[in-house]
Formats: C-alpha cells, sequence, structure tokens
C-alpha cells in the first residue's frame, strides 16, 4: 500500500554533490547508482570489486533477502570506488559502519552539520528514496522490470510498484521512437 518513500529531486542530489561530507556524497553515490538498501550499502568495500572483461563489477549479498546480485558499476560511480584502495567504501572514523544505526546517526549529524543539507531533511527525503531514483531511472531509460530487477534485487512486483512514479512522458518519448524504429515502411 501507499507510495513509500519519495525519490529524491534533483537540487537535493546537487546539494548533495556540492555541500556534502566525502562520506555523505559515497553513500548517496553508492545508494544512487547501485539501488541498494542502507544495510547493503554501508558493507560494499573495494576488496569485493572485480574488473571482467574491461568492465568493473561489484558483487552485493543483499542482508534483507540473502540475494546475490552481480552490479556492472555505473560509469559515474566507478571513479569514485576506485578511489577508494581498501577497505570499506563508506569510513566512520577510518572503519566501515557497525550497523545501520550507526550510519542514521552519522546521516543525521550530516544534515544538521551542514546548513544547505537541512533542506533535504525538510524535505522528508530518507536515504531509502534513492533507492526509488534508481528503479525510475532504470525505468526511464527503457529497461524491463526483469533487468531492472536484476540490478536492484527487487521482485517484479516491487519493480512495478517503485517505478508508478517514473517519468511517464519520458518514457512515453523512448517509446514511439524505439516503435517507429522498428516500423516497416509499407
Amino acid at each position: 500500500g501507499g507510495d513509500g518513500y519519495d525519490p529524491w529531486p534533483q537540487w537535493a542530489l546537487d546539494l548533495v554533490w556540492e555541500h556534502g561530507p566525502p562520506d555523505m556524497i559515497m553513500a548517496v553515490a553508492l545508494g544512487l547508482y547501485t539501488g541498494q538498501r542502507r544495510a547493503d550499502v554501508i558493507r560494499m568495500g573495494r576488496e569485493a570489486m572485480e574488473c571482467r572483461e574491461g568492465r568493473w563489477w561489484l558483487p552485493v549479498r543483499q542482508q534483507k533477502t540473502g540475494i546475490l546480485l552481480d552490479i556492472p558499476i555505473h560509469s559515474q560511480l566507478e571513479p569514485l570506488l576506485l578511489k577508494v584502495e581498501a577497505g570499506p567504501f563508506i569510513k566512520a572514523g577510518g572503519n566501515g559502519y557497525k550497523n545501520g544505526g550507526s550510519f542514521t546517526a552519522a546521516w543525521g549529524r550530516w544534515l544538521a552539520g551542514v546548513p544547505e543539507l537541512g533542506r533535504i531533511r525538510e524535505a522528508g527525503l530518507v536515504f531509502h528514496g534513492l533507492r526509488k531514483n534508481a528503479v525510475n531511472a532504470l525505468s526511464e531509460e527503457g529497461c524491463t522490470d526483469r533487468e531492472v530487477s536484476a540490478i536492484t534485487g527487487h521482485s517484479l512486483a516491487m519493480v512495478q510498484h517503485y517505478s508508478r512514479k517514473a517519468n511517464q512522458r519520458r518514457m512515453a518519448v523512448k517509446a514511439i521512437a524505439r516503435w517507429e524504429v522498428a516500423l516497416v515502411p509499407p
């Protein structure tokens, strides 16, 4: 039921890219470009990355479901991850976060510590909304529900639920373009 968490609007992402501390930028980038939950993002680290056939991959075993995903790393995320030589991508005083609660506490400090970031809290945006951003972006690019699921680990029903707010106009333009290419002239 319900619409769940809101995806982050572009202005909120821009605030993080401009004003966020490095760990917050890394966390948001991981959430946005992998579509994973907070509990999975805080466990991601450099040692898990693999380069196969000229592409970087990030295997993720989802904590909630136990599903193992092999996620190709998005080109916008790759340079951030490659800067980390070892250990977790998101560090708490040099170490990884012990649990979701410790990450949530840090998240609150980041939002409170930088005045510009307060707008994110005021808008009611939460980390889990980035998961919806990922589903919507993949859907808007024409990915099938199964392709979206292969990245985020959602069930097909949840992909459909999360993508209800995807940009219909953008999807319609892409659908017509594909259809027009597929038409055989009379």
